[in-house]
Order: C-alpha cells, then sequence, then structure tokens
C-alpha cells in the first residue's frame, strides 16, 4: 500500500494508511485522502467495542497497538512502521522472506522464498518445516537442476570425450542452446505480459503461441532465400536483439493504451507485435542446419537437434528461477543477451563457409 501510494505522488503514505488487528488477522484500509482526526476518533472506538488492537493510522502512540490482543514478538511492530518510512529497501534487503511488493513484472503473490536464507530458515523452523513453506518453488529448482544435469550427461560430455564425428562442435554448442534459451524466454515473457493485456492466461497463451509458431514458420521457409551466408545470419540475430529490446521498453505502454480495445482488436495487435521478431527468429535454426550440411556430411544435425531441444527445456525452468529473483523485464534481456551471442558465435568454424 505504502508503495503504491507514493508511486502516484502521496508523500507521507503514513496519512493515507489505517490498519486493525484481531489475534488472527489484520484488516488494513488505503484511503484517498489523509486519515481526518475525526475518523481516528472513530476507529478508537471501532476497535475498543470489538476488542480489536488498532495497529495503524496518523499519530498512534505505541501503548495503543498492544490492549486486547498481545504478542511476544515487538519486531512485528517494528518492521511494520519500517514499511511506511525510507528505511523501507533495507527491510526488504534484511528480511528472511520475500516481502517486497508484487509488480507487473514479478507477479508472484504467494512467493515468499529467498534462496540465500534457505539454511537460516532451516535453522530456525528445522528441515521438517520446509516443505510447507514453499515446495513448489524448490520443485522449479529441482526440476531444472535435473535438466542441467541430463544434458551435460548426455549431450555435452559426449560432444566433448568422444570422436563426434564433424568439425565445429564448439560452435554448435553455443549457437543451438542460446537461440533455444532466446526463443523460450522471449516466447514465456510474451505470454506473460499478454495475460495483463487479454486478462485470461488462456487467451494469451493461445494468441502468443499462435503467433509465434505461424511467423516463425513462415520465417523458417523464407531462410532459404533471405539468409545466404554467415553475414545475414549475424544481421539477423541483431536485428531480433534489438527488436526485443524495444519491446521490452515499450511493450507495457503500448497495451496500457489499448487496454480497452475488443478482443479481436487485441488478438491483432498481439500478432502484429509479436509478428517482426518471430519471423527472423524462425530463420536462425534451418540457416544452422544447413551451415552443417555444408561442413559436414550431416552427422552433426542430430546433435543439434538434441543441444536446441534441452535448452528449450531448461529455459522453462530457467526462466521462471530468473522472473522469480528479478523479473520478467530481466528475462526479455537475458533473450536480447542470448540471440546476440548466437550473433557473435556465427564466427565459430561451424559458419566458417556457410555460402555467401
Amino acid at each position: 500500500m505504502a508503495v503504491t501510494a507514493e508511486s502516484k505522488g502521496v508523500e507521507n503514505p503514513a496519512d493515507h494508511i489505517v490498519a486493525v488487528r484481531s489475534w488472527s488477522t489484520i484488516t488494513c484500509v488505503l484511503a484517498k485522502n489523509k486519515v481526518s482526526a475525526n475518523n481516528i476518533d472513530k476507529i478508537r472506538a471501532f476497535c475498543h467495542s470489538r476488542q480489536f488492537d488498532p495497529l495503524l493510522y496518523p499519530g498512534i502512540r505505541p501503548e495503543e497497538r498492544e490492549v486486547y490482543n498481545m504478542l511476544q514478538d515487538e519486531s512485528f511492530f517494528r518492521s511494520t512502521d519500517l514499511l511506511l518510512k525510507g528505511e523501507r529497501e533495507t527491510l526488504f534487503r534484511e528480511y528472511d522472506f520475500q516481502i517486497r511488493p508484487a509488480t507487473d513484472s514479478r507477479p508472484y503473490f504467494s512467493q515468499f522464498l529467498k534462496l540465500g536464507r534457505l539454511s537460516k530458515i532451516r535453522e530456525v523452523f528445522g528441515s521438517a518445516s520446509m516443505p510447507f513453506l514453499e515446495v513448489g518453488y524448490l520443485i522449479v529448482l529441482l526440476t531444472m537442476a535435473q535438466i542441467f544435469l541430463a544434458s551435460f550427461l548426455f549431450i555435452v560430455l559426449p560432444l566433448i570425450f568422444r570422436k563426434v564425428p564433424g568439425k565445429g562442435k564448439a560452435g554448435l554448442l553455443v549457437f543451438f542452446s542460446v537461440i533455444g534459451i532466446g526463443y523460450m524466454f522471449a516466447e514465456m515473457v510474451f505470454i506473460q505480459q499478454f495475460t495483463l493485456f487479454f486478462g485470461s492466461p488462456l487467451y494469451a497463451a493461445s494468441a502468443v503461441l499462435s503467433a509465434m509458431l505461424f511467423f516463425s514458420g513462415i520465417g523458417s521457409a523464407c531462410s532459404q532465400k533471405l539468409v545466404t551466408g554467415s553475414v545475414r545470419l549475424r544481421l539477423v540475430a541483431g536485428v531480433i536483439a534489438v527488436l526485443l529490446a524495444l519491446l521490452a521498453l515499450c511493450l507495457p505502454a503500448l497495451m496500457r493504451a489499448a487496454m480497452g480495445s475488443p478482443l479481436p482488436v487485441k488478438v491483432l495487435l498481439c500478432a502484429m507485435v509479436i509478428g517482426p521478431p518471430a519471423f527472423l527468429m524462425g530463420m536462425m535454426f534451418p540457416s544452422a542446419i544447413r551451415a552443417i550440411r555444408q561442413v559436414s556430411d550431416g552427422s552433426l544435425i542430430p546433435w543439434a537437434w538434441a543441444v536446441n531441444g534441452s535448452f528449450s527445456v531448461i529455459s522453462t525452468a530457467l526462466a521462471a528461477v530468473i522472473s522469480v529473483e528479478a523479473g520478467y523485464q530481466t528475462v526479455m534481456l537475458v533473450a536480447v543477451a542470448a540471440y546476440l551471442l548466437a550473433g557473435i558465435s556465427t564466427r565459430f568454424r561451424l559458419f566458417s563457409i556457410f555460402v555467401k
């Protein structure tokens, strides 16, 4: 509430917030105008008649907070006061659980676990209590670790230590892994952003996936004529990175402006926004496959599929972790970096004799 009030230009949120607590619940109210002295008197009378304790209102005294419902830990009141003051960021950083307000970039209202505080939480609550705290997030982490391990054992190690036919294994690993990461990261960010736009995750997923697959398919079909060498492939990767960076900056404002549009218009807008980058992203994979065919007899192609597929699966769990820790904006920036790295990797030997 305090953060929201400040974002709307309120200088002192404490003058606009009232909170009342019972033995088990807290009710908070954010007023558009400052809480008046008359309203404060009514709040006091209300609490007294129902044996509630006021927690927040302008000018509250410490002794008023514990009349009927006593707390053993005074740090609760100190932390509550810090949330309304300039020390809020310090509390967010030092508190053992994640209490930073959810945003459109980090829309996780029920995610309270801090990875850096796991050992302390286990020490305080015991190992038996861990599954009751945030088991969903831990499962995502375990899933990601399993996928990483499987990919390393069955793809990376054989490529490094076994005599896999063909040349350009380093380029294969880098290029096909980063385009898998970049594509999936961008797709997941689009689904999240358009969920807010459409008001339904079902509509958002349907529109985004349809647009991505349709335009990527067209890009793939056109790649043989348009991408005729490593220089053009490098250019395509750079343009993709620029488009994704622009969307990361401009898409939220564009969606706010069109939020009231009818559903068909929203679907059309979704296709227009996603179409250009998806069209170019569809060129990357088939162009690199053609490069492999020219370098070798095609024996590296199954490995290319395996690397790309495994990193696409890894990306689903990895994107979830990054979005929880740093927000979807960061996920999109990683996608931008992935396509920049894909462009750089076209200098590897794998692409050295790609038709120019």
